[in-house]
């Protein structure tokens, strides 16, 4: 079978990061296989699976030369790893998807077709169903929620549009222009990373969605935490009792603030659009996330009084240094959203002059 665009066929690249998913991953490459748009490139990046992941998806590449497996020689993190899966794609659209969900054979027909007949969006998806870890329907009503639309003729609102409704990982799981792709930051290492991910693709496409559920988004045991994806020690492998691990995900509702901040500070739009993004994301977190919020500054105050001694001193200690950059940058952020807390303030003048 051809794996060459043609003017019936364009051809898709579906970029999948991985690791360890023995259990659900031949489904998922089944239910990829059989897709009413036959045209399509299947490009498995593995991040140093210990189980039978890699054995299944070589099974794959052998009988079907559309799907091809590309191996990590130790594990880089599932951000890095993601990151790195979208590189050799080449084809005109770009479809994600992960290592233990399916979809039902036309989502590549109906999400292809809506890029096709609008010029101006950059990325389709469509509505999900929930499934336990055997497959299970869980919740029928869940593609009632909260599933959106977007334009980029007001990228002010568009963005909002996704801070406010983006909950379901559907969207981020679409199908994309791959001119769209280039434009994007890479995915962040931070709590809410694919948030901000389709947050900024809203500056600059639109996006649209299909009615019709088409994928199934699968709940199970195995599903990453906020630790073994974004934390400091799933990236450079580090034990739980290690330096990083204490203070790397103290404030991920923070932290995310602030990535989507930073995010508008580098977008390619409008220093009116950027300044009235940054206060929507002010408004509509600290209006959702206060209780949150307000427990991880909480947690910060706590950590400094319990660690005081150990961040102070023996400036000379590289891990010390680093782990005292680590809470003062944290520190930093939660002054963005609670500017005049004096507490906070007295913490970062402390470990400044210590740096």
């Amino acid at each position: 079978m051809t794996v060459k665009a043609s003017d019936n066929q364009p051809l898709v690249s579906v970029c999948m990061a991985i690791c360890n998913e023995e259990k659900y991953i031949a489904d998922t490459l089944k239910s990829i296989q059989a897709q009413t748009h036959e045209n399509f490139e299947v490009l498995i990046f593995d991040n140093n699976s210990t189980d039978q992941t890699v054995s299944i998806c070589r099974d794959f590449c052998q009988s079907d030369r559309r799907f091809k497996l590309y191996q990590n020689t130790f594990n880089v993190g599932q951000v890095y790893n993601f990151n790195r899966c979208l590189t050799p794609a080449t084809a005109d659209f770009i479809a994600i998807r992960s290592g233990n969900d399916l979809v039902e054979p036309r989502y590549l027909e109906k999400t292809l077709t809506l890029l096709l007949d609008d010029p101006g969006m950059g990325l389709a998806y469509t509505r999900c169903l929930k499934i336990d870890r055997d497959g299970n329907l869980i919740d029928k009503n869940y593609s009632d929620g909260s599933f959106f639309e977007t334009t980029c003729a007001d990228p002010a609102a568009a963005g909002t549009t996704i801070m406010r409704c983006f909950i379901h990982p559907a969207a981020y799981f679409g199908l994309y222009r791959k001119n769209l792709l280039d434009r994007l930051q890479p995915l962040r290492h931070s709590f809410g990373g694919d948030k901000i991910f389709i947050c900024e693709a809203s500056l600059y496409s639109s996006i649209g969605c299909v009615a019709e559920p088409l994928c199934y988004e699968r709940k199970h045991q195995r599903q990453a935490s906020l630790r073994n994806i974004f934390s400091e020690d799933a990236v450079y492998q580090l034990p739980e009792e290690s330096v990083f691990a204490r203070y790397e995900c103290i404030a991920p509702f923070t932290d995310m603030i602030w990535g989507f901040t930073d995010m508008f500070s580098r977008a390619v739009i409008g220093e009116r659009e950027k300044a009235q993004l940054c206060n929507n994301a002010y408004t509509v977190f600290f209006h959702h996330y206060r209780e949150k919020l307000d427990a991880e500054k909480q947690r910060v105050l706590n950590i400094f009084e319990l660690n005081k001694n150990q961040l102070l001193r023996d400036q000379a200690h590289r891990v010390l240094t680093l782990n005292r950059h680590n809470f003062l940058h944290r520190v930093r952020q939660m002054l963005f959203i609670f500017p005049t807390d004096e507490s906070l303030k007295a913490i970062s003048q402390e470990l400044s002059e210590l740096l």
